[in-house]
Formats: structure tokens, C-alpha cells, sequence
């Protein structure tokens, strides 16, 4: 009897780490919640093992199709956990595995199927695909209403968000309010379901704002800085997004100085490399998230007139700087960053783990296209070939980094760089240089220059970047040789030009006239062009 005890232990193993890692997860643990999800798959897999010999002896055992059931319950947990560190290729591994095996066991229309394809969805909108990830969440939905799940059980209550979520990204916001409005109603009237689900998200803040209801952007925001506050503590990375949606809720009500407030303590953790939550680079949709807080924050810091504050001014300018890294690579390209190595072995090492990152990613491509074939259609040999070779990559690539950072303690630092304030700026010029930056937003276009003498100049443009990116055309056509127009016909565009330089550069004209040399930092459409062209 005690030998039939021992092997039941590890199906109840499975469900306390499953239970565990969910735990952990809520409170923002995510590497422990993953080394918990791991151990339950590996306490399932041993209790899928054990039921032969259970059967033998006569004893109770677990059906396999219940525990296959389990095993893509926790899979789909794991992968929402990497979904939350990042990691997204590997999270849609898993999740293709697990919407294959559950359509084969219990087709289309099971709860598995459902949840699988929320998670999916969660994944596009991570990486910016929201018409994909728009499709992916009505589906979701749709499989779990005809596999008649209740309207508020936890996975359709997910459902439902998920599509009230992505109608916001793809611009729906009017069609998205409704919902979130009739599953706020919903939940009222279960005190549990309400504390677990009911705290709003950043897509229904967004939303709210985007409709003009201001006051439940702003009840929506207090609730959801209430549960990070609670789950993740004050100063995560998690808890300062929702400060700042929070922020740009009070601000819009024309509560500025408490808006002001709560920017000054969210911003410094957001543009933090450290605060970064995951261990992959920033996604599309965090990277977005970020944009549209600075460019409130911008509003607050000198709206469209400026402020007489220069430490306000030069907060914009550094908010600028932060908004435009984000929309580009880091600015230590990888060759930069090798020669600042020291020794050629150590820049070899270096770019191995660049070309890793690479590898990694064509791999993860090419194991997600095989995941996504039809079974008769799947190589087992080359998927499994696949899978160790992401094995081998991942623990090379990580014993490299530990090399790296014995022997170049900055590589962390060139890696993810702080960016400049006013003053690191103005240090870096030299004699008769000046500084032009440049920060082209939905709203206009900020303009900050400093020159030799130190003085700091600001501008506003209202101009959209629709204008700004139809001059930049214009004077790109108007020398572009290889439109086969002769070069004696070839007209520049005179017009386009002094545009822009009126528009941008001759409010600023002060800080900058006097220096040889201008630097220029710009972003969209203005990075096509070098600026010597402006008349």
C-alpha cells in the first residue's frame, strides 16, 4: 500500500508546483514561477510513467487523457509566463504544441483550445501584429463559448478582455468600451470574481481615454496601481506603467500637478535598464506602451509653448532622448561595441553571442513553421534536431556572457545604455559644435538646440508628421538619381526645403548659429535626410 502511495506522489506533486508557480507569477517571481512550472512538468511526466505500475498492483491511477489534459493546462501557463518575461518564440512553441495535441484529443471546441489561442494572441499584440492578434482573440472567444463555458468562468473572462484589448490596438476603441463596460457590470456581482478581474488594464484605461470618459480612465487607473502596488511592489518595472497610465488619466482631467507627481516617480523606473522586466529586448507593444506615456509626460514637462522652467526643458529633452532610443536599435552597434572590447579574442566571443541571438531567432522561425504543419507534413528528426540545437545555443551563448563580463565589466552597460541628459550632452560637444534635437510626435514636432555658449533654445511645431514626412519626400525625389529622370532635369526642391528650415531649425537659430559644426538627433521620417540638403 505504501509503494502505491509513492507513486501518487507526483501527480500531486505536479498540481502544488502548478499551484505554486501561478502564485509566484502573481506577485511579478517570474524566474521562480518558471522553475516551478518546470517541476511540475517534470513530476507529470513521472506520474504519466507510474500508471502502469499503479495498474498492476491493482491501485488507483490518474487516466493518461486526464493528465494530457493537465500537462497542456500547465504548458500553457509556462508559456504565458515567458509571454510576461519576453520570451516569445518560446512561449509559441509551446503554445502551437498545445493546440495540436488538444485539437487532436479533444477537438476545436474545448476549453484548451480556447485558452491556447488567448495566449497566441497575447503573443501577435506583443509584437505588434494587432489585426493578427485581433483575429486570434475573437477566435479564442468563439471556442469557448461553443464549448459552453460559463461568461465568467476565469478563461472566458480572459477571453473577453483579450478582445476588448486588441479592438484598442487596432484603433476600435469605440466598439471596445461596450464590452469592457458589460464585463465591469458583470463582475459586480461576484466580490471574488471582481478583486481577481475587475482591476482594469492598460488597453481599458487607453480605451476610456480614447472616448473622452476620463473619470473611469482614471478609476480604472487607481485600481490597477492598487494590485501592482500590492503584487509587484513599488518600485517594478510593472507597477511604474501603471503610475504613468494613471498620470496621463489625471492629467488629461486637467489635474496637472498631481499628474506631474506621479510622471516624476514612474519615469526614472521605466527608462532604468535595470527595472526592464524579461530578459529579451523591449516588444513592440511595451515599446509603445513607453511612447505614449513620454509623449503625456512631454505634454506636462512644456506642452506646445514651452515652459519658464529650464530644469522642466531639460527633462523634455532628456524624455525626447529616451522616446527616440526606444524607436531605434541601441546606439552601440554591434561592431561598435566589439572594438570597445580590448582584444580581438574577446570581440570574436562577443560577436559569437550576437550571431547566437541570430541563430536563435532563424531557429525559433523555422521550429515554429514546423510546429504549425499539418502531422503528416512534421519531420520529428529535424524538429528534434531543431530543439537541441536552441538547447546548445542558449547554455553556449550564457557561458560566453559570464566570459564577457569577467574580462569587460561595461558590456552590460554599452549593451543597454542610459540615455544623455542636457548636461552629458553639452559635455560632449566640443568648441564650435552645436546640438540639434529633434522629436517628431503624433501631436508635433519638440525642437531643442544648444550650442557653444550653453544656452538651451526650445521649439514647438503643430505641424503633424504627415506634413513633416511629405516634405522629406519631396526633397528625397527631388535628388534621387536612380528615378532615371537626367541629372540636368533633376530640380531641387527649394520649396520642401526652406520649409522644414523655417519650421525647425530658424526658431532655434540662436543656440546654433554661431557653431561650425550641427549635430543632429532626429527620429520618423526626418532620419532620411541629411540635413545639409536644407537650404
Amino acid at each position: 500500500a505504501r509503494r502505491g502511495k509513492s507513486l501518487q506522489l507526483p501527480h500531486w506533486a505536479a498540481q502544488i508546483e502548478t499551484t505554486r508557480g501561478r502564485i509566484l507569477q502573481s506577485a511579478g517571481r517570474l524566474q521562480e514561477a518558471e522553475r516551478a512550472f518546470l517541476a511540475a512538468q517534470r513530476q507529470r511526466q513521472t506520474s504519466l510513467q507510474n500508471i502502469a505500475a499503479l495498474e498492476a498492483r491493482g491501485s488507483y491511477a490518474q487516466p493518461e487523457d486526464r493528465l494530457l489534459q493537465q500537462e497542456d493546462s500547465a504548458q500553457t501557463y509556462l508559456a504565458n509566463n515567458f509571454i510576461a518575461q519576453g520570451r516569445l518564440d518560446e512561449a509559441e512553441v509551446i503554445l502551437r504544441e498545445v493546440l495540436k495535441t488538444s485539437l487532436v484529443r479533444e477537438g476545436r471546441n474545448s476549453r484548451q483550445v480556447g485558452r491556447a489561442l488567448t495566449s497566441l494572441s497575447r503573443i501577435y499584440s506583443e509584437r505588434g501584429r494587432n489585426a493578427e492578434a485581433t483575429v486570434l482573440a475573437e477566435w479564442s472567444l468563439r471556442t469557448l463559448r461553443e464549448a459552453s463555458q460559463s461568461p465568467l468562468s476565469p478563461s472566458m473572462i480572459q477571453a473577453r478582455r483579450r478582445v476588448a484589448d486588441t479592438l484598442v490596438s487596432v484603433g476600435r476603441a469605440q466598439e471596445a468600451v461596450p464590452m469592457i463596460d458589460e464585463l465591469r457590470l458583470a463582475l459586480a456581482d461576484d466580490t471574488r470574481l471582481e478583486e481577481g478581474f475587475g482591476k482594469g488594464s492598460f488597453q481599458s484605461i487607453r480605451a476610456y481615454l480614447q472616448v473622452g470618459r476620463l473619470s473611469d480612465a482614471l478609476r480604472d487607473g487607481d485600481a490597477l496601481l492598487r494590485h501592482h502596488s500590492q503584487y509587484f511592489g513599488a518600485t517594478h518595472y510593472n507597477t511604474a506603467e501603471a503610475r504613468a497610465y494613471r498620470a496621463m488619466a489625471l492629467q488629461r482631467l486637467g489635474r496637472v500637478d498631481e499628474a506631474r507627481r506621479e510622471f516624476a516617480a514612474a519615469i526614472p523606473i521605466l527608462t532604468d535598464p535595470d527595472k526592464v522586466v524579461g530578459k529579451q529586448g523591449a516588444s513592440v507593444a511595451r515599446t509603445t506602451r513607453l511612447r505614449l506615456i513620454l509623449n503625456e509626460y512631454l505634454l506636462v514637462l512644456v506642452g506646445s509653448k514651452g515652459s519658464p522652467s529650464p530644469t522642466d526643458t531639460a527633462e523634455a529633452f532628456r524624455v525626447a532622448d529616451v522616446a527616440r532610443w526606444q524607436s531605434v536599435q541601441k546606439a552601440l552597434a554591434g561592431s561598435a561595441l566589439r572594438a570597445a572590447a580590448g582584444t580581438p579574442e574577446l570581440g570574436e566571443r562577443i560577436k559569437k553571442v550576437q550571431d547566437a541571438d541570430d541563430e536563435l531567432q532563424a531557429v525559433y522561425k523555422n521550429l515554429i513553421t514546423q510546429r504549425s504543419a499539418p502531422p503528416e507534413q512534421q519531420l520529428p528528426a529535424v524538429i528534434k534536431a531543431m530543439e537541441q540545437r536552441i538547447t546548445g545555443l542558449q547554455q553556449q551563448q550564457q557561458r560566453d556572457l559570464v566570459e564577457i563580463r569577467r574580462q569587460f565589466p561595461q558590456y552590460d552597460e554599452l549593451v543597454n545604455p542610459r540615455p544623455a541628459d542636457l548636461a552629458t550632452a553639452r559635455r560632449a560637444l566640443k568648441p564650435k559644435e552645436a546640438l540639434l534635437s529633434i522629436y517628431v510626435t503624433p501631436g508635433g514636432s519638440y525642437v531643442w538646440a544648444t550650442g557653444p555658449q550653453g544656452g538651451l533654445a526650445f521649439h514647438f511645431s503643430p505641424r503633424k508628421p504627415d506634413w513633416v514626412a511629405a516634405q522629406v519626400k519631396r526633397l528625397r525625389d527631388s535628388v534621387d538619381l536612380t528615378t532615371g529622370v537626367p541629372l540636368e532635369r533633376l530640380r531641387f526642391d527649394l520649396e520642401a526645403g526652406a520649409a522644414l528650415y523655417q519650421e525647425l531649425l530658424a526658431p532655434v537659430q540662436g543656440a546654433w548659429a554661431q557653431a561650425d559644426t550641427l549635430l543632429v538627433v532626429a527620429n520618423d521620417s526626418l532620419g532620411q535626410i541629411p540635413f545639409s540638403l536644407l537650404p
